[in-house]
């Protein structure tokens, strides 16, 4: 049974201050809506942390309501959302009894010897002694139920007491109608009477392997795991421990074959949870004790998935659209909820948060930290064809559309393809943009649809972005490149962009030669050769600026001890163009990923006659060769600068550049 981690805070608050002589527990720590009652005579008050608690006193939890107890024999109380709970005790060193009119308790009772936990529901007791824990819980419109983690526990009704072991789910419950077809069997002294015996009537839920992973399973009572064969369904109890390995997957439910879909690496403890409508048989609630999770269920809007426990927080989830897909990993000791469809109500410590698709939240001790959506990298905000210049092979991609008025949520759908099929995003959200990240390079389709209160879909906005490879730091080369020509090669050709390049001319050896003679000449003039060079190895390199644009010839003699011609190739012909083929904008400063110590830089750059550019929504100033230098600010850590053409033959494209700031 996995406690909450403030319990040690709960217990120090409640030494620092001076506690009554009568007082059987202390509030050790809250979560949500909770109120204590201190006395018979008292009102109703908001409970804190360090506050001690007598015998008549009356704690109160809400829907979103938790608290925790530490009593005063060294035990240790979890007192559930929707339940009402008042204390009873005679001797509070040794025993404490409490009264359960609703809801659900968690008991451990303490390490001394003869220091008992007493939890009375209705007309009958459960005892809990040396370090037992037992859940109990009395719900509306369902019989109480007690399941006992660990140790034992003793059940005591009007006709007597009843053990239970670990692992064995129990049902204290109502009057049974007497059978008339039956014959009335015989009772002897001691027996329980049909009015108030204890039923036993385990709950069960069922586990179904579906993945190719590994599944293993330890039930209440047992010492090791066991493989479940994939395809195979087996029965299960709450308190049971799974071991999902990679690629593993099952799923889990009250039904056969229906329930959630949980993906693993992850470890997780089966748990029972509040029924999904009144008079159900109750839910499944998965606690992770380790690894991450995916959550996956599919249904109408509003089907409520499995709840589960996080770090100490409560997660429940809906769909809200058609599927709902929730993720759980962990970092440095932490946990990370992602939702990718549907929504997450998390409870925690410091109160409730709300997560929808493409939200997260990082979780830690019960405390919840809702996560930022990250940079926004490519931004849309208008209907169209967009193209973008990216120099990754993946990037950030931002949404963002204005709702009418009248509608509630809008239908959001992102796809690689115009049909929307196998979206990478399709949900129903509440807010006004959303942020995809790592969306690799290609063509990307997008769809808003507004959604009124009733839940009728408007008319669509659609969209489309060209996410195209960045190639304009290609342009500007500030080293010379080289080109290796060979003698193998016909009409050769060989585009430069600023800088002619270096050259180096190759040919196979010839046998007995000491010498190779290279000639080149214009295809123009080829009675005055440009280079006339005699080398010992069979390749010569030229340095830069020898050759410049055109056209060119040339051919190799090997010659012999006597300078005598041993063998002569054939005249090839080199071409040296400039290449004109260059994108719209060409970037010179910063390059993609630059690291800079100051405050500011200037964006240097030149684009095409006739265009504007737009440096982070500014308007830059272009000269008349359509250069242009631009000052922009940078804030500590990475930033994001957002180049943005605009040309009326070519329409609107927009570059990237990631720069960060130390």
């Amino acid at each position: 049974m996995a406690l909450c981690a403030s319990w040690l805070a709960g217990c120090s608050s409640c030494r620092n201050e001076q506690p009554p002589a009568d007082w059987v527990a202390s509030i050790a720590s809250t979560a949500g809506t909770v109120r204590v009652r201190l006395d018979a005579k008292g009102a109703l008050v908001a409970a804190k942390a360090g506050v001690y608690l007598r015998v008549g006193a009356r704690l109160e939890t809400g829907n979103d309501g938790e608290a925790h107890l530490a009593l005063r024999n060294g035990g240790k109380l979890t007192i559930r959302p929707n339940s009402v709970v008042t204390l009873r005790s005679s001797a509070p060193e040794k025993k404490l009894a409490l009264e359960l009119a609703q809801g659900t308790v968690v008991g451990k009772a303490s390490k001394i010897e003869a220091a008992d936990l007493v939890i009375g529901v209705g007309k009958r007791k459960v005892r809990l002694a040396r370090q037992a824990t037992a859940t109990v819980a009395a719900k509306k419109g369902a019989a109480p139920r007690v399941l006992v983690e660990y140790g034992k526990a003793t059940v005591e009704g009007p006709s007597g007491a009843t053990t239970i072991v670990a692992g064995k789910p129990m049902t204290l419950g109502p009057p049974r109608k007497p059978d008339a077809r039956a014959t009335k069997p015989d009772t002897g002294p001691g027996d329980a009477s049909p009015s108030d015996a204890i039923q036993a009537a385990p709950l069960v839920f069922y586990l179904k392997s579906t993945g190719r992973g590994r599944v293993l399973v330890r039930q209440p009572g047992e010492k090791r795991f066991r493989p479940v064969g994939r395809g195979k369904t087996i029965e299960i109890r709450p308190g049971t421990e799974l071991r999902l390995l990679r690629r593993a997957r099952v799923v889990v439910g009250p039904e056969k074959g229906k329930g959630t879909s949980v993906s693993g690496p992850a470890r997780l403890r089966v748990e029972e949870g509040p029924p999904l409508k009144a008079g159900a048989a109750p839910s499944v609630r998965l606690a992770t004790t380790g690894g991450g999770l995916q959550i996956r269920r599919t249904g109408k809007p509003g089907t409520r998935g499995s709840a589960f426990v996080v770090e100490g927080v409560r997660l429940r989830t809906r769909v809200r659209h058609r599927r709902l897909d929730v993720r759980v990993r962990r970092e440095r000791g932490r946990a990370i909820v992602v939702v990718g469809a549907g929504s997450v109500t998390l409870i925690g410590k410091n109160g409730k948060v709300e997560l929808e698709g493409g939200q997260s939240a990082r979780l830690a001790g019960g405390v919840i930290a809702k996560l930022p959506s990250g940079r926004r990298g490519v931004l849309i905000r208008k209907a169209g064809t967009l193209r973008v210049f990216v120099p990754k092979p993946r990037v950030a991609v931002t949404l963002r559309w204005d709702r009418p008025d009248g509608s509630k949520d809008a239908l959001v759908e992102v796809a690689r393809n115009g049909n929307m099929r196998n979206p990478i995003f399709s949900d129903r959200i509440s807010r006004k943009s959303l942020t995809l990240a790592n969306i690799p390079r290609g063509v990307l389709y997008w769809r808003v649809r507004p959604v009124s209160p009733e839940g009728a879909v408007g008319e669509a906005t659609k969209g489309r972005v060209l996410m195209i490879r960045d190639t304009s730091y290609r342009v500007i080369k500030w080293r010379t490149p080289r080109n290796t020509i060979n003698l193998s090669d016909k009409d050769t050709v060989v585009f430069y962009q600023n800088r002619v390049p270096r050259f180096t001319f190759r040919w196979a050896p010839t046998r007995g030669a000491t010498r190779y003679r290279l000639r080149i000449m214009r295809e123009s003039n080829v009675g005055r050769a440009i280079v006339d060079r005699r080398v010992r190895r069979p390749q010569a390199r030229l340095r830069t600026g020898r050759l410049g644009e055109g056209s060119y010839l040339w051919y190799v003699s090997a010659l012999g001890a006597g300078n005598q011609i041993l063998d002569a190739s054939k005249a090839q012909r080199l071409s040296v163009r400039y290449d004109n083929a260059t994108p719209d904008l060409q970037i010179r400063f910063p390059r993609d990923g630059l690291r800079v110590s100051t405050a500011a830089i200037e964006v240097k750059g030149v684009t095409m006659p006739g265009s504007q550019v737009f440096v982070n929504g500014a308007a830059a100033t272009l000269d008349k060769t359509y250069r242009f230098t631009h000052r922009v600010a940078l804030k500590p850590g990475e930033n994001v600068i957002r180049f943005k053409v605009v040309d009326k033959r070519r329409g609107s494209s927009i570059y990237l550049r990631h720069v960060t700031r130390r």
